[in-house]
């Protein structure tokens, strides 16, 4: 499952962030651009709660702001 917020205090340098939830745990990949591109780096939580959590306290997303994307092609990384 991945999806992808706007963050909403852009002073933090990172424009989006895309969260990755699977078997080892969730990961949140900051991304400092709305284009497609890679990110600038990527955390890992034990569960979407915690991930979604700090996405909160560090860049405002809210758990509405969050949406379902579609996985990538095979091949391509996750962020």
């Amino acid at each position: 499952m991945r999806k992808i917020a706007n963050v909403r205090r852009p002073q933090t340098g990172v424009a989006r962030c895309i969260l990755h939830a699977c078997d080892e745990g969730v990961y949140v990949f900051p991304c400092a651009t709305l284009e497609d591109g890679s990110a600038i780096g990527d955390s890992w939580f034990e569960s979407l709660a915690d991930a979604e959590d700090v996405c909160l306290k560090d860049f405002g997303i809210r758990a509405d702001d969050w949406a379902t994307i579609d996985d990538p092609l095979p091949g391509c990384q996750q962020d």
